[in-house]
């Protein structure tokens, strides 16, 4: 029985170490244990009812609050500054094409 708990209680501190150091901290507070806990499938199911203090809650936005992507950033990836100059843009398709060369008024030389 011992055994099972440090075995629990080893993969909970692997876990919430590896969310400390994906949010760039050196130590391990209650959030790092509650994000560790939830994320984990097998955890999460043993300790569903367990509460813990200064944990916080798990982030999640509900897909209905998001805002509705528009067919043209479907099709292809398009990157512009607050100037409408085109930065960073790698193949775009043609439709997305046409729309930067009406939009930065360029001209075929």
């Amino acid at each position: 029985m011992c055994a099972l708990i440090g075995n629990y209680w080893m993969q909970v501190l692997e876990l919430a170490g590896n969310a400390a150091r994906d949010n760039k901290k050196n130590r391990i507070n209650p959030r790092h244990v509650l994000l560790a806990i939830r994320n984990d499938d097998e955890l999460g199911k043993l300790l569903a009812g367990v509460t813990i203090a200064h944990g916080g809650v798990l982030p999640n936005i509900n897909p209905v609050l998001l805002p509705k992507k528009t067919a043209a950033k479907d099709c292809c990836e398009r990157v512009v500054d607050h100037n409408n100059n085109p930065r960073n843009v790698g193949m775009l398709c043609l439709v997305c094409w046409f729309d930067f060369y009406f939009l930065l008024d360029l001209s075929f030389e």
